[in-house]
């Protein structure tokens, strides 16, 4: 893990927050349904 996120992670911790991290993929089965 990148020390950016560490940081991140490790100040959100001390304020007892949570983050929201979306994941998106495109391209599953073929990138013109990923794009509808």
């Amino acid at each position: 893990m990148s020390d950016r996120y560490l940081n991140m992670f490790t100040k959100l911790k001390e304020q007892n927050e949570g983050a929201f991290i979306p994941f998106v993929t495109l391209g599953d089965p073929d990138i013109p349904t990923s794009l509808e």
